[in-house]
Formats: structure tokens, sequence, C-alpha cells
């Protein structure tokens, strides 16, 4: 496993080369088999925080970003065309048939869809082009949705990075409390709406209520998780960290326009 924080602060001194390393990781995290031993995400949301600094171009390095992954994803999904009916038999897929299993069943649930949504999916992330080139995918159709999500997936992955960089330059402390606080809004907004889809799925089959209560569990969780996201939110927009988080905001658009 690659020393992240060594070759970051590598990237941080050596900015020249930073485009062609962020290529290279990019790239490398979009093989099949490959990607698996590389921290790709980590070193790019890394790249991200010295984006958000000030050190480095965005779009640089989010064009960076985009041809490697579409490179990458492209070569898989050859190698799935070339190699079709011999790859279940390569050793490290006879020793690890869960990955093409996987990769397989999010093809078969997604279709063609699964090449732009298992980017944003780790484990089929790299798996999935070379599953399409298997399933004789059309490689018209491919490289246009290899093309278009790698276009959304570059900046994508590079914004929290960004956003944590920026965050930092503004004031350490309350940049990890703004931080914190918007992670929070994300992971009790989609708890929420989870939640709130399980009531509908066990009202609908007829689920359990809570003895006590006589609330339905999931209905429950989503109520505790909404007024959680309410609190934060109101931290965040009408309380103490409302004027950082405006600086933070004006930091990363500076950063982004730059």
């Amino acid at each position: 496993m690659p020393d992240v924080d060594g070759l970051l602060l590598w990237i941080s001194n050596h900015p020249q080369w930073a485009g062609l390393t962020v290529l290279l990781v990019a790239f490398l995290e979009s093989l099949a088999i490959i990607s698996l031993f590389i921290p790709g995400w980590l070193l790019l949301v890394g790249v991200g925080a010295i984006i958000g600094s000030g050190n480095l171009n965005f779009y640089d390095m989010a064009l960076a970003s985009f041809i490697g992954a579409f490179i990458g994803e492209s070569l898989s999904y050859f190698i799935g065309c070339r190699y079709r009916s011999q790859i279940a038999e390569w050793r490290w897929f006879k020793t690890h048939p869960q990955w093409l299993n996987k990769s397989h069943s999010f093809f078969q649930k997604h279709g063609s869809s699964s090449v732009a949504l298992g980017r944003f999916f780790g484990p089929v992330r790299a798996f999935v082009p070379m599953v399409a080139g298997i399933s004789e995918m059309s490689p018209m159709r491919f490289m246009l949705i290899n093309f278009i999500s790698a276009l959304v997936w570059a900046p994508v992955y590079l914004l929290p990075g960004v956003i944590a960089g920026a965050a930092i330059e503004v004031d350490t402390e309350i940049g990890a409390a703004i931080i914190i606080s918007i992670i929070g809004l994300i992971v009790f907004s989609w708890l929420a709406i989870k939640e709130i889809r399980e009531f509908f799925r066990q009202n609908k089959n007829g689920g359990e209520l809570l003895e006590i209560l006589k609330i339905p569990t999931p209905l429950l969780k989503a109520l505790i998780s909404t007024t959680c996201f309410i609190v934060i939110f109101k931290l965040l927009f009408f309380g103490s960290l409302q004027p950082n988080l405006e600086a933070l905001f004006e930091r990363v658009v500076t950063v982004i326009g730059d």
C-alpha cells in the first residue's frame, strides 16, 4: 500500500508533477484488480485539500483525474472484450470470485447505467467496465457513458478535499467543526430518507410497531435523524458557524475560480 501522506507531501512540494501523478492515480484506480491496492479515493481527496490550500489548480487536477479515469476504465472494458470467456479462469478470480460475481449482479441489475453508477461504488468500481466488456456491451455506448461519467466523477471526487483544505485555511478548529457538521447533514438526511422508505415498505407489508411507543421503528428512526438534521442545519446556516460557513464558501469559490 502506497505511503499516502508521503505521496501527498511530495505532490505539494513538486506541483509541476501533480497533474501526471493524479492522472496515474486515477488510471490505476480504474483498473480491475489493481484498483484494490490503490488508495485512490484517499489520494484524490488529499490532492483536493492541497487545491483548497491554494497550491494547485482545480481545473488542471480535475482534467488529469478525468483523463486517467477514462483511459483506465476503457482499458478494463477492452480487457473484458478481449478475454471474455477466459477471465473467470484467471488464478486471481478463482481465488476471489466474489468481485466478478458482485460486478455481474450489479451490471445485470442496472444495465448500461451501471458503468456510470459503478464509478461511485468502491467495491465494484473498476470491475464493472470489465463485466461490460464480457457482456458484449456496445463499444460506442460504453465510451459515451464512460466519457460523461468520468467528466462528472473527476470534480466530484476532488471537491470534498477542496472543501477540507479551504476550511483549514479559513480556521483550523472552526473549519473542522464545519466539515463535521456538513458530514452530519449528509448522513442524517440519508438516514431519514432511508428510514422513511423502509417505513412505507413495512407499512405496505404490515410492519410491526414498537410495543411501548406504538410507533413504527423506521418512522421513529426517521424522526430522530430529521431532528438531528434540523439542529445541525440551524447551527450551520443560522447559528454561530454561519459567518465561518460564508467565509468557507467564498474561499472554495475563489480556489475553483482561479
